[in-house]
């Protein structure tokens, strides 16, 4: 196990590890300094002026929150495997514009840093490994030496007995004996920002939640948002609250319609395997083999290639639904009706052939199907 009881021995373990360790080991440092951007202090009683009478600590909280938090993003997607596109991006966010040390207390700076600093690990890809040399980088204001070895000492033993970053991102930040009461006070205080806003900051504490639990918030939701140019990120909170909401919103479809897709496939599988003939199951929950198909796959295969287009087609979107309502509503009556004339005649206007297997298979995945419309119909708005 490994356990470091000095600073010396910290330093000469970060610099023996690749790159998306080290990435990975001081995005979660980042991450565990983040609650001192909720100086209660701050939020509660701004300084004026500071004594040499500057402009310092006098920029809000809400300016160096969002692109910090940027910065530790990207580092933990950094840390699970980068592209050049998303080094382009680490090296903007490690820029981290507008903020200066001069504009904050020690405190707030040093958040500013550590997130910095993972970013542009990042950015430097995979030529180049930026030595460790001072602890002093890793122990935030709120924490003591014995508190940031030992957590790190977790961190580096998980890294070493599993290898993949992505185990290190699924242990709580502070396991054992918890976040650290100073932390605790100014998490309060970060946790002040976020609620006074939720339409802006509630998928930043989402995010953060997911960090501190051991459960991340989807990759891929991590990536694309890690993913948008600085262009978006220069017009603030409130912009890049529309661009993560339209973002999760898209992926929550893209599963919905992956999830109803492998029913279909698995179940058509079935048929075609082992005792295809004499199934076990109810003929409404198996798709005979030859049922056409068609009338359910299609408005989904046009929704998952909308859910992929750079410029995603509003009608379309809204056209696909429409078929998909139109598949459950007549499905519903059919089962219903058991071969009411009427059901049948809409049943016809489905398609070309959309035949009591389908629907009575439709009618028996009311959940899945209802789930696919709900959430195209939550992303239309976005578009």
């Amino acid at each position: 196990m490994v356990e470091f009881t000095s600073e010396a021995d910290l330093v000469d373990w970060i610099n023996s590890r690749d790159l998306h360790q080290v990435i990975c080991f001081r995005t979660r440092e980042a991450l565990r300094t983040l609650p001192d951007l909720g100086s209660l202090d701050w939020l509660n009683h701004p300084p004026e002026n500071a004594a040499n009478g500057s402009q310092r600590h006098l920029i809000p909280i809400r300016t160096l929150a969002l692109p910090v938090m940027r910065a530790i993003l990207i580092g933990a997607v950094g840390g699970m495997g980068s592209t050049a596109e998303l080094r382009d991006r680490a090296n903007d966010a490690g820029v981290l514009s507008g903020i200066d040390a001069h504009d904050f207390s020690e405190q707030f700076f040093y958040v500013a840093e550590v997130a910095q600093d993972a970013a542009l690990r990042v950015a430097a890809g995979m030529a180049t490994k930026p030595a460790i040399r001072a602890f002093s980088l890793f122990l935030g204001p709120s924490q003591s030496t014995e508190e940031a070895l030992h957590v790190s000492s977790i961190d580096a033993d998980r890294i070493e007995n599993t290898g993949q970053v992505s185990e290190v991102f699924e242990t709580t930040l502070w396991p054992d004996n918890g976040m650290p009461q100073q932390l605790k006070v100014n998490l309060a205080g970060l946790r002040h920002l976020f609620k006074n806003n939720p339409e802006v900051w509630g998928f930043w504490e989402r995010w953060y939640d997911g960090f501190l639990s051991g459960t991340p918030i989807d990759w891929d939701v991590q990536l694309a948002i890690a993913m948008l140019p600085n262009d978006d990120w220069d017009k603030g909170p409130e912009w890049i609250a529309g661009k993560t909401a339209e973002i999760e919103t898209r992926f929550a479809l893209e599963k919905r319609i992956a999830e109803l897709e492998q029913a279909l496939l698995s179940e058509n599988t079935q048929r075609r395997g082992i005792g295809g003939n004499h199934p076990p199951e109810p003929i409404d929950d198996v798709l005979p083999e030859n049922t056409d198909v068609a009338p359910l796959r299609e408005p989904l295969e046009e929704l998952a290639g909308q859910t992929q287009s750079d410029l995603p087609n509003e009608s379309v979107v809204r056209k696909s639904v429409e078929s998909l309502q139109r598949i459950l509503s007549v499905s519903l009556k059919w089962t219903a009706s058991l071969g009411d004339s009427v059901a049948q005649e809409a049943a016809k206007s489905i398609g070309k052939i959309a035949g009591p297997a389908l629907l009575a298979w439709v009618a028996s995945h009311v959940g899945l199907l209802e789930a696919v419309i709900t959430a195209a119909k939550s992303w239309l708005p976005f578009l």
